[in-house]
């Protein structure tokens, strides 16, 4: 199993909702749910062996052609912070087709009255219309958006953050691939080389083999505060 690079910002998968809620009255704009089937997969990157790396140095030492690694070598890069490898059992649930739209998040924002979250920061990180994937929110507000799904729309099940596992499973849809449904990150991102260094509308690259779109860097660059505060929500459903 290869590598599965993950975005370098924070990706809020918010709005977790159980079963069949997700089918039943939503917010406005609506929140599109795709259903995620249960099962196994290798979480995290390969780690390579020490011994393949002193193998690997000898050979080069000697001028011999390479043994083959236990590990891809674009995947080391990744190993020490994602490694090692490990078989997860992960149950149904239901995930955010796309990231969170700047244009669900106002709904929020509207209902609570939250005009403190909209400083001079946060409205230039979200300057790029409503269908764009809102950024710039902790983890404190996302958690206090996610309360108010719960609070406003209840019905059969609760919204709530996806697990790591959860993410990664869903990102991965049963595919050994590096990116969240490709191995070509233009296919399925808009990133540094082809975003025109600026967000871009959610669901306009192709989606992975479960129907998700923008799991994957949503903006071509982030910085990371505390939590994320950059963060591009995303929503998940699950028990």
């Amino acid at each position: 199993m290869t590598a599965l690079l993950r975005p370098a910002f924070f990706i809020l998968c918010a709005l977790a909702l159980c079963g069949p809620a997700a089918t039943q009255a939503q917010p406005t704009p609506a929140i599109e749910m795709v259903d995620i089937p249960a099962g196994s997969f290798l979480m995290g990157a390969c780690v390579p062996a020490s011994a393949d790396k002193q193998r690997r140095a000898r050979d080069e030492f000697m001028g011999r052609p390479p043994a083959q690694p236990a590990c891809q070598p674009e995947e080391e890069a990744f190993g020490s912070a994602s490694g090692p490898q490990h078989a997860v059992r992960v149950r149904a649930f239901q995930l955010g087709k796309t990231a969170v739209t700047l244009g669900q998040f106002k709904a929020w924002l509207r209902a609570a009255g939250r005009d403190d979250l909209l400083t001079e920061e946060f409205m230039q990180a979200n300057r790029h219309g409503d269908q764009a994937p809102v950024v710039y929110v902790s983890w404190h507000d996302a958690q206090d958006y996610i309360r108010w799904l719960n609070q406003t729309w209840p019905q059969g099940g609760r919204w709530r953050l996806p697990s790591e596992a959860e993410w990664e499973y869903a990102c991965r849809a049963g595919q050994p691939v590096r990116y969240c449904g490709s191995d070509d990150p233009g296919a399925v991102a808009w990133h540094a080389d082809n975003s025109g260094r600026r967000i871009h509308p959610v669901a306009q690259k192709q989606p992975n083999a479960w129907g998700l779109k923008s799991l994957f860097a949503p903006r071509p660059q982030a910085r990371k505060r505390g939590l994320g505060r950059p963060a591009a929500l995303q929503i998940l459903a699950g028990p």
